[in-house]
């Protein structure tokens, strides 16, 4: 029997399975209306948040913030905005009444939802047990994007009036594209073999691929223009009865265009990602991700935090072999340690990116905290294991509960929590994986120093460029290679020059001298510029272009990510 076309959602026999772990059903009909009443639902709520201002304060958590106003709420200006804390109270309700028993709702604030008064229904899941939550990013681009395209500027002071409507949309988008999920495991039983194969490979271009149907992208497009501009019109009634609409743009509500816009560059792409991320887990494949070792460092704990339970995390002895791995396809991602705050730029992992050219696919912001630990108690104590960075980040601690302590330096913070477990009346300083990874006790928690704050990004690379969904906070990574013979400043003062003149902020410029070898067999600068923005903003692409057209170096994207700090 002929495979249905690419992207179909035709069904056929496939979708009977035999299989004994899939359970449930989801016609396509079914699946269509859901999506159907979705694209209303969020159409009415963009049309009732543009109502009012945009009123920026109630997004914001510092002295711009609305709690500021408040004398009896301004402790919250450093937890949350204003809106955060009404969605956060919002889902708190809806939990107990058991919103988010049902396989299509995700919370936005997951760890903090209770759990339901209400037994949860007897109907069969559908989909297969997965990890996938990414309101992270529909918050992102909802409070960076979409907000300033639908309302006019200023503060109209209707702050409540606002964050309920924010509150209805967010959800709403939150629905819709999370129901990538159903849509994936619809076409993953329609097409099981081709899907399987590409899933066995990690080959996510491959599952883009297959997932998109442009002609049924272009119908959605149509539509959803052609609903916002019936919903959004001035309708007026004569005396005559008689119905009058006025399709100027001034008379739309909301500019119907900005609806198509937002299926287009947010929602979709967005969607698509979830539909991947999903298939990825879809038949308990693990992808193998590499990070600097051993177990329980704080790169393993950035790793753990970023890809939560879908991935098999493979520890490694240094930086060079997580990239060799990356680059060998025998792992899908790498995590390694880019920049730290208390000792700066990591030097080894700069230059391989340089040398191999790995892309970035995202950044994880780490605050590193350490924790004083032993199979023992306190005061049996003699020597303590750490990395010489840790012992000069906790030395006010040190000083006070352990001048005779002997501190010995190895390689890892958790090197040193394995020591501790080896020898008698040892202690270590580590995070508080290390301790449960090996087993120890936690003597004393939070033993850095009172002002010191120690923040590590990690960069997670992989072989192929992969351009992350737009949100609206974003930034990308750019390499910078001069044509051999010119002189080298020129390109990446071009460069400057064209991110400068189009608004775009520099983050972080970085050199780099590759010494001649038979591969390239003349010295070369290189260059690594960071900005705000991504790949496919107006902006950013128009720089690139320009560069592209008018420099003789090359210019590759190496990132363009989600922005987290």
């Amino acid at each position: 029997m002929s495979s249905p076309p690419r992207g179909s959602l035709t069904r056929d026999p496939a979708m009977e399975s035999n299989d004994a772990t899939e359970t449930g059903s989801m016609s396509l009909a079914e699946l269509r209306d859901h999506l159907l009443r979705l694209e209303e639902t969020i159409i009415f709520a963009l049309i009732e948040r543009a109502h009012f201002a945009h009123n920026l304060s109630i997004y914001q958590r510092d002295d711009d913030s609305v709690w500021t106003t408040s004398s009896t709420h301004a402790g919250m200006v450093d937890k949350h905005s204003f809106l955060e804390y009404f969605l956060k109270e919002t889902e708190r309700i809806q939990a107990l009444l058991g919103r988010f028993n049902a396989e299509d709702e995700n919370p936005f604030f997951a760890a903090l939802t209770p759990a339901s008064l209400l037994p949860a229904r007897g109907s069969t899941a559908f989909l297969k047990p997965n990890s996938i939550n990414l309101n992270d990013k529909v918050l992102a681009m909802y409070t960076e994007k979409i907000l300033p395209s639908i309302c006019p500027e200023g503060d109209d002071g209707h702050y409540g009036s606002s964050a309920n409507a924010d509150i209805i949309a967010l959800q709403a988008i939150s629905k819709r594209v999370h129901y990538g999920k159903q849509v994936a495991e619809v076409k993953f039983r329609t097409q099981r073999e081709a899907y399987t194969r590409l899933i066995e490979t990690g080959d996510t271009d491959g599952l883009m691929d297959l997932l998109t149907n442009a002609t049924v992208e272009a119908k959605l497009l149509r539509r959803v223009r052609l609903k916002a501009a019936t919903y959004g019109q001035d309708i007026q009634v004569g005396q005559d009865g008689g119905v009058a609409t006025s399709t100027t743009p001034a008379s739309y509500k909301i500019d119907p265009d900005v609806p198509e816009r937002i299926y287009r560059e947010l929602l979709i792409p967005l969607t698509k990602d979830i539909e991947v991320e999903y298939l990825l887990q879809r038949l308990d494949y693990k992808r193998h991700v590499a990070y600097l070792g051993p177990t329980g460092t704080f790169c393993h704990l950035a790793a753990k935090q970023h890809f939560s339970d879908s991935a098999e995390l493979v520890p490694l002895t240094d930086v060079a072999e997580v990239f060799q791995q990356v680059m060998e396809s025998k792992v899908a991602y790498g995590v390694v340690p880019y920049f730290n705050s208390q000792s700066g730029l990591m030097a080894t992992v700069r230059n391989l990116l340089y040398d191999t050219q790995a892309r970035v696919c995202a950044d994880i912001h780490l605050t590193v905290t350490h924790h004083l630990m032993a199979k023992g108690s306190l005061d049996k104590v003699t020597t303590v294991y750490s990395h010489q960075h840790a012992f000069d980040e906790c030395s006010a601690v040190l000083q006070d509960i352990g001048k005779d302590w002997q501190l010995k330096a190895v390689e890892s913070t958790a090197s040193g929590a394995e020591m501790a477990t080896k020898e008698p009346n040892t202690a270590a300083i580590a995070s508080r994986l290390a301790a449960s990874v090996y087993g120890l006790d936690i003597l004393r928690d939070h033993v850095e120093n009172k002002h010191a704050k120690n923040v590590t990004r990690f960069f997670v690379v992989t072989k192929r460029f992969s351009k992350c969904t737009r949100t609206g906070r974003d930034k990308t990574l750019l390499l910078l290679c001069p044509k051999v013979g010119d002189s080298e400043s020129s390109l990446l003062t071009a460069s400057l020059k064209a991110l400068v003149d189009n608004s775009i902020t520099i983050l972080s410029v970085d050199s780099h001298l590759r010494p001649a070898t038979q591969i390239h067999p003349v010295a070369q600068t290189l260059y690594l510029v960071e900005h705000t923005g991504h790949v496919d903003d107006d902006a950013v692409s128009s720089v690139l272009a320009k560069l592209s057209r008018e420099q003789d170096g090359e210019v590759l994207v190496l990132g363009s990510f989600h922005r987290t700090a």
